[in-house]
């Protein structure tokens, strides 16, 4: 006999409870109605099966020197892609991938190793004919070396270029969407450019769909380090939405409401920006419910010079400077510092470089 819970008497935690009704699940715990999948997400690569996709079942296939290794904390797999040799994953680009003024978006998560290619092509979407139709890649040959740029094109390319570089040897959250309208690049969250230019769209239908390489004759792209946690959904996604779904993993078919499209959230603690830095640097952080937390800045031999943060917040991605002074507004030398991030049940450091 099937036992109905409410928000007291429940044996799942209460956001479980709250979540199921919101998605339409029924109350009759563990079951969940697969149906209630969101229908804009059009592929899921989560790297824990190889190149399993779990919307349609249009799977990668590895060519080259591909393995799945352990990936950024929280998650489980990742693709390790060796730019050595080339080596990248591949499938067919679907009807559904292709771009329309209706709103379209992709993301991944990325941590290059090093830049073996002219500009290392982390995921492209081709034309059937062999053009490129939509994708990301690391600048090195074309813009400033380490930077993002995304291209959405129609006819003629439309491109954005991030001004952060992502070749520091960290995890960093790509997202690139577009809403008929404006285009947006996002790196860990934050929105890093937009530009105005109505009406794009490419179809990519009967092409092909890489990551790590492009499949041009004699152009070297290749790409080095891992890539996890790829996603197409045909919407733009908003701000909101991307910071609120990237630092887990997406369950679509799940058995129960306790894996039902709910991501594993958690807060993170991104790189620094820019590094090395003088004046002044960002630090981004993101928080997946209000709590207390506590950010300090630590010379390398441990003493604490700055405080940067005190207090209970809000949940969502938050931004602090840091000017390089202490606590007492004096300006500290340059050299190599650590910033950590203390907050319920998570703590994370990161190293910053101060040049005068």
């Amino acid at each position: 006999m099937s036992r109905t819970y409410g928000p007291t008497s429940s044996p799942y935690p209460l956001f479980t409870w709250v979540a199921a009704l919101t998605l339409g699940c029924s109350i009759v715990l563990p079951v969940c109605v697969r149906a209630q999948v969101d229908p804009n997400l059009v592929a899921y690569w989560q790297m824990n099966s190889g190149g399993a996709e779990v919307v349609t079942g249009n799977n990668l296939t590895a060519v080259g020197n591909v393995s799945f290794v352990s990936g950024q904390s929280g998650l489980k797999l990742a693709a390790d892609i060796n730019g050595a040799t080339k080596s990248y994953l591949l499938a067919s680009a679907q009807a559904a991938y292709n771009m329309t003024p209706g709103g379209f978006t992709f993301e991944f998560w990325v941590k290059p190793r090093s830049l073996p290619g002219i500009n290392p092509r982390m995921i492209e979407a081709a034309n059937a004919d062999g053009t490129q139709g939509w994708g990301a890649y690391i600048c090195k040959a074309s813009c400033a070396q380490g930077t993002v740029a995304i291209n959405f094109t129609s006819g003629v390319p439309a491109q954005l270029v991030s001004t952060r570089a992502i070749d520091d040897g960290f995890w960093h959250h790509i997202a690139a969407t577009y809403d008929g309208t404006n285009m947006v690049l996002y790196i860990d969250g934050a929105v890093e450019a937009t530009a105005s230019q109505p009406g794009l769209q490419s179809t990519v239908s009967g092409g092909t769909l890489t990551l790590g390489d492009n499949l041009t004759p004699g152009n070297p792209d290749q790409f080095d380090g891992m890539i996890d946690e790829v996603r197409i959904w045909k919407v733009a996604r908003t701000a909101a939405h991307i910071q609120g779904a990237m630092n887990g993993e997406l369950l679509p078919y799940p058995t129960s409401v306790e894996d039902y499209g709910v991501p594993r959230i958690r807060p993170s603690l991104a790189q620094n920006h820019p590094n090395p830095f003088n004046p002044a640097t960002i630090i981004e952080y993101y928080l997946a419910e209000r709590s207390e937390v506590r950010l300090d800045v630590y010379d390398l031999m441990g003493a604490m010079v700055a405080r940067l943060a005190d207090g209970i917040q809000p949940g969502g991605l938050h931004r602090v400077s840091w000017s390089g002074r202490d606590n007492q507004g004096q300006s500290v030398a340059s050299g190599v510092y650590f910033y950590r991030l203390e907050t319920a049940g998570f703590a994370d450091s990161r190293r910053m470089v101060l040049l005068k």
